[in-house]
Formats: structure tokens, C-alpha cells, sequence
């Protein structure tokens, strides 16, 4: 898993590539969660660049980030995985 943290017209954005294993998907998980803890309120997390993962793998950490969020956070999903996240 190869991760790239940027900005895009003032957004934060998680690249995120590679193949994700079981492992990985826990550093990706506690990643998710300080980045809400810090103070963002709108990320971008883009799964497009993830290849060979199991979707409900996937799933499941999008819905973790999910959870680890309050109301007033964010979490774009952009993935090519059919039903997930907001755009492929």
C-alpha cells in the first residue's frame, strides 16, 4: 500500500494505491481517524489507485472512517468499486 496526503483547492486528499492488505488496513484506519482528530472536517479519500483488495475489505475501512468522524466531518469516497463511495 502506497499512501500521499495533499491538498486540492484547500481539501485534503488521501491517495491511496497499491494492493491493501489486512495489515495495512489498520495503519489506514488509525491514519483516517488522527487526520479527523486533527481538525480536518473534509477529506477526500481516494481509492481509485487500489488494485487487487478484496471490496469488502475496502468497505470496511470506509466505514470505519465513517465512524471515527463527529457531525461536523466529511469523508469523500472516490473509488471504482461499484457502491462504493461517492464517485468513480
Amino acid at each position: 500500500m502506497k499512501l500521499k496526503l495533499e491538498t486540492r483547492d484547500s481539501m485534503p486528499v488521501l491517495l491511496v494505491s497499491e494492493e491493501i492488505s489486512q495489515q495495512h488496513a489498520a495503519v489506514l484506519k488509525s491514519g483516517l481517524a488522527k487526520l479527523f482528530q486533527s481538525g480536518k472536517k473534509v477529506l477526500l479519500l481516494d481509492l481509485t489507485g487500489v488494485i487487487g483488495t478484496e471490496p469488502e475489505l475496502l468497505k470496511e475501512i470506509v466505514n470505519h472512517a465513517l465512524a471515527t468522524g463527529d457531525a461536523n466531518t466529511q469523508l469523500l469516497v472516490a473509488s471504482s468499486i461499484q457502491g462504493l463511495g461517492h464517485a468513480p
